[in-house]
């Protein structure tokens, strides 16, 4: 799986209010994700991949080289549980 970070990952790495989050990724540069069906039958989430997400978030005054750390690790372990 090739998409392994959602908004919800990103938001917790990087410390962000809902609001923040929602407003980060408004940018057109994040406009290229995929969408995974969500629990019981609800909306769908969505999914974005580490590469097209750390560009625009190094960009961002906030934006850590540990928030970076922390985010390719939380996509190391979506990899990884998806190939159990």
């Amino acid at each position: 799986m090739d998409y392994t970070l959602s908004m919800r990952d990103v938001a917790v790495a990087c410390g962000l209010s809902d609001f923040s989050c929602r407003k980060f990724f408004r940018d057109p540069a994040l406009r290229n994700f995929t969408a995974q069906p969500g629990p019981n039958g609800g909306r769908p989430r969505r999914y974005w991949r580490l590469a097209s997400l750390v560009p625009v978030l190094r960009q961002q005054v906030w934006f850590t080289p540990e928030m970076e750390t922390e985010l390719a690790h939380l996509d190391l372990q979506q990899r990884n549980k998806g190939n159990d």
